[in-house]
């Protein structure tokens, strides 16, 4: 019997069946988080809500911009229900 401690530890990185999709876990971190930010529209989000930010100057930016993030989630669920109702 093999002490656990020496033994070779093995990672199987090929697979017989083809139609088996690699593990999100081993894929390219970058590559995952920019499929996330383009999937969910991060980067115009962010550059609506600066524009706003930079035209209005508020007194308060954190308060601005937390008033903007809720009005673009009450748009996103205003077009869900409209979305639903046409159904």
């Amino acid at each position: 019997m093999e002490d656990s401690d020496t033994r070779e530890k093995v990672l199987k990185t090929e697979t017989t069946d083809k139609t088996m999709r690699p593990s999100e876990a081993y894929t390219d971190p970058y590559e995952r988080c920019v499929r996330y930010m383009e999937s969910h529209s991060i980067l115009q989000i962010f550059q609506e809500i600066t524009e706003k930010l930079v035209y209005d100057m508020p007194d308060d930016p954190l308060q601005f911009i937390f008033e903007q993030v809720q009005e673009k989630i009450r748009s996103r669920d205003e077009s869900t229900v409209k979305a639903e109702k046409s159904e």
